[in-house]
């Protein structure tokens, strides 16, 4: 026989934890039923797109810091989708 004792603790580093922590539930409704890693990827994208729409890089620097926490976990898992991210605003700075 086997058990496991829960004790409560969440892998703050996983990426589940990071989606559902960091990523507005507005968001998140509309991809129902989609895995961790799509979502986190199409998250992303919505970050780029607040990247790359204002007109003032002190906005756009606003938009990539307020996701920082979000960006540390898709670092770990998806560092293709966080260089993206980061060539973007890198490109953005000009």
């Amino acid at each position: 026989m086997t058990f496991t004792i829960d004790t409560g603790i969440e892998d703050r580093t996983s990426l589940e934890y990071a989606v559902k922590t960091y990523i507005p539930d507005w968001f998140l409704d509309a991809l129902d039923g989609y895995p961790p890693e799509r979502i986190a990827r199409a998250f992303s994208e919505q970050i780029i797109s607040e990247i790359d729409k204002p007109v003032k890089l002190d906005t756009a620097r606003d938009h990539l810091t307020g996701h920082w926490q979000f960006l540390k976990a898709l670092a770990k898992h998806d560092p293709a989708a966080f260089d993206h991210v980061i060539t973007t605003y890198a490109e953005r700075m000009g």
